[in-house]
């Protein structure tokens, strides 16, 4: 019932966004927008998508590498069943896929492989926070964003503790109270050194700084391809780098709120209602939006499918597997 209730209620928040993207969206105008797109576009931003989930396979290789010594190509693979499985099952239930597999196909603890995990996407939001502030110190943001840089410099800082706390989780296992409580608790603490495990990696500065700066890569790949689809609609002009980490930064926030997989909608109107604020013609701005959101979510989920029953496995059998849904 409550997993009933929770895809439930992500579908009505998702067509809440689709509603308030396109209430004002006269649909001639809409369509003549996609059917004059240069879709020529898609391929460059195809293989921009096929370039960030490479990116993504090394940076988990590199986390992964203390722990096991993981091939490029497992990375990759697992990397792009996940992102496939978030976008078409709920719950995220890829991150939870992409553990176990890892974890029985490299001998690690499952809950170690999810700590890299965790540690991998607080990089990867510190990264995106990051880029957020040096847009908004270069200008071209509006006045609104310098009037609330505070709030960023306070989740930048927020963000930077959550990584070092994940850095230090093993010297802070040693601490006495830590151990006080450990030895009440003995499972307690196997889960807690597991945990800190996944954070190993970070212990070497030269691999930590690499990881960071493929972090960087990834997301100016990111920002890249809005100005990819804004070429495809004839309006890369209005598309500056401040402005691309800004719907970088919106659609990350877009597809942190409960959605249907793939949160359609939510970037839609999130996207299109930063870009009216620029000027831009709001039907145009849907257009964009869904044209490259569509275009990110067939490349990623298209790979990640494929890979997923190379391995011999399947969307319901995943399901099944990881929803409480299996036989027992």
């Amino acid at each position: 019932m409550k997993k009933r209730i929770s895809i439930t209620l992500g579908a009505a928040v998702s067509l809440g966004f689709l509603y308030l993207a396109f209430r004002n969206v006269d649909r001639d105008i809409f369509l003549r927008s996609v059917a004059s797109a240069d879709w020529r576009w898609f391929f460059p931003l195809a293989a921009l998508v096929a370039a960030d989930l490479l990116i993504r396979g090394l940076k988990w290789k590199l986390l992964l590498a203390p722990l096991f010594p993981a091939g490029f190509y497992d990375c990759f693979r697992l990397q792009s069943v996940g992102l496939a499985l978030n976008n078409v099952l709920p719950f995220r239930l890829g991150e939870f896929a992409r553990a176990a597999f890892a974890a029985n196909l490299f001998r690690i603890p499952v809950l170690t492989v999810l700590s890299t995990i965790v540690v991998e996407r607080v990089l990867d939001l510190l990264v995106i926070v990051a880029f957020f502030l040096a847009g908004a110190a270069l200008g071209g943001m509006g006045e609104t964003v310098a009037q609330y840089a505070h709030f960023f410099w306070a989740g930048l800082g927020v963000v930077a503790a959550a990584a070092g706390a994940l850095i230090f989780a093993e010297e802070a296992a040693e601490s006495r109270p830590l151990r006080r409580l450990f030895r009440r608790l003995p499972v307690l603490e196997k889960a807690f050194r597991q945990a800190a495990q996944g954070a190993k990696a970070l212990h070497r500065p030269r691999t930590a700084i690499i990881v960071l700066l493929l972090g960087v890569l990834q997301w100016s790949l990111s920002v890249l391809s809005m100005y990819l689809a804004a070429l495809a609609f004839g309006i890369g002009g209005m598309l500056t780098f401040t402005r691309g980490v800004t719907l970088l930064f919106t659609s990350a926030a877009a597809v942190s709120v409960p959605g249907v997989p793939g949160y359609f909608g939510n970037m839609e109107y999130a996207l299109a209602r930063v870009m009216s604020g620029w000027g831009l013609d709001m039907n145009v701005g849907v257009a964009m939006a869904g044209w490259m959101h569509v275009s990110v979510y067939a490349v990623q989920t298209v790979t990640g499918l494929l890979f997923l029953y190379w391995m011999g496995q399947s969307l319901g059998q995943v399901w099944r597997d990881f929803s409480g849904r299996h036989g027992k």
